[in-house]
C-alpha cells in the first residue's frame, strides 16, 4: 500500500497538523490501523448525529432510534442497556466515568462486562445511553422547530475546490433556510462553550473558518449564518464577510502549503516504514495533547534522522 499522499483538507487534519508532527505522520502519512478499543466520548457524539440525522429526515421517533443506536454497539448489547432509564440519574455526571453506585455490573472495584478496573475504564455505555437521553430531550425541547423549516442539507457531505489544486472537505450537519437566510448548524455534543472564551475564539476556529469557505463556495451570494450547538450549555452564532472569507482562502492555501512540504519531505522515510525497511519507534502517538511538546519533538527528530 502507498503511502497517504494530501488530497483534501479537513479541520481535524489541520489540527493534528498543529497540535503533534509525530501524530500528524503516524495517522496521515504511515496511517496504522491502531485498535485503541471502544471510544465512549466518539461513540456518543456519532450516536447523536445519526439519530438527529433521522429526525430531520422525518423520523420524528427519536427515542426508539436512540435505543437502536447504541445496541449496535456489541460489545455490551441488551444486558447493559435494560435498565438505563433517565429517571436514574439525577444530574448530568461526567461522560468519561463509570457510574458505581447503583450499577449492576460494578462488582468489588471491576466492571464486570469488561472484566477490568473502573479506574481503567475510558467510559461506560449504560451511562452515556443516559446521558444521551438527557441531552436530546433538552435540546429537542428547544429546538426541533427547525426541523419543520426549509432543509437545505443532513449530513451533507462536501469537497470542495477552494484554491486551483487545493481542495477541502467536511460534513454540514444539518442546514435549514428560513427568511431567505441559510442557516447551518454544527452538533458539539460533548463540549461546552466556556465562558472565559469570546466571539473571537469561534471566530478564529479553524472549523467555523473552513465552514464559512465551504458555505460561501456551495451558496454563493446567499446571507449565511453559521451556528454551533453546544449540547452542553448554549449556541454560539458567527458570521463572515466576504473579505474575512477571502483571507481565511488565503490562510488555508498557506496551511495546505505547509502540509504538503511536509508530505514532501518524510514520503520516502514513511515508504520505508511501511515496506518494512525501517521500524516504528515506541512513542505514544498521542502524547501531545494541546501543543507539541519539547521531548515529544525531540524524540521525533531522532525518529525522522534514523
Amino acid at each position: 500500500m502507498k503511502t497517504k499522499q494530501l488530497t483534501s483538507l479537513s479541520a481535524s487534519r489541520i489540527k493534528t497538523f498543529k497540535q503533534c508532527l509525530f501524530k500528524y505522520f503516524m495517522n496521515y502519512i504511515i496511517d496504522p490501523r491502531v485498535d485503541l478499543g471502544t471510544n465512549w466520548g466518539a461513540c456518543h457524539g456519532t450516536v447523536i448525529h445519526n439519530v438527529l440525522e433521522a429526525y430531520a429526515n422525518g423520523d420524528r421517533n427519536w427515542q426508539k432510534n436512540l435505543l437502536a443506536e447504541y445496541l449496535k454497539i456489541d460489545k455490551y448489547g441488551k444486558r447493559l442497556l435494560e435498565q438505563a432509564k433517565p429517571t436514574d440519574y439525577t444530574k448530568p455526571s461526567p461522560l468519561h466515568k463509570c457510574l458505581t453506585s447503583g450499577c449492576e455490573h460494578y462488582i468489588d472495584g471491576v466492571c464486570a462486562i469488561e472484566g477490568v478496573e473502573v479506574s481503567k475504564l475510558s467510559g461506560c455505555g449504560r451511562l452515556l445511553y443516559a446521558a444521551s437521553v438527557r441531552l436530546l430531550e433538552r435540546y429537542l425541547a428547544d429546538y426541533s422547530p427547525i426541523y419543520d423549516r426549509e432543509i437545505v442539507g443532513v449530513e451533507l457531505d462536501f469537497r470542495i475546490e477552494f484554491e486551483p489544486g487545493k481542495h477541502m472537505r467536511g460534513y454540514i450537519d444539518f442546514a435549514y433556510k428560513e427568511n431567505d437566510v441559510i442557516h447551518m448548524i454544527d452538533y458539539k455534543t460533548g463540549r461546552k462553550w466556556e465562558p472565559s472564551q469570546n466571539q473571537k475564539a469561534i471566530e478564529n476556529d479553524i472549523q467555523a473558518q473552513m465552514y464559512a469557505v465551504a458555505l460561501n463556495h456551495l451558496y454563493p451570494g446567499e446571507p449565511i449564518i453559521l451556528t454551533f450547538h453546544f449540547f452542553m450549555n448554549r449556541p454560539i452564532t458567527v458570521w463572515y464577510d466576504p473579505k474575512e472569507i477571502m483571507k481565511i482562502r488565503y490562510k488555508l492555501s498557506k496551511i495546505w502549503d505547509e502540509i504538503q512540504d511536509f508530505h514532501n519531505r518524510y514520503a520516502e522515510l514513511a515508504e520505508r516504514i511501511r515496506d518494512g525497511q525501517a521500524d516504528l519507534p515506541k512513542i505514544c502517538q498521542f502524547l501531545c495533547k494541546e501543543k507539541i511538546c519539547d521531548e515529544q519533538w525531540k524524540k521525533f527528530q531522532q525518529f525522522i534522522s534514523t
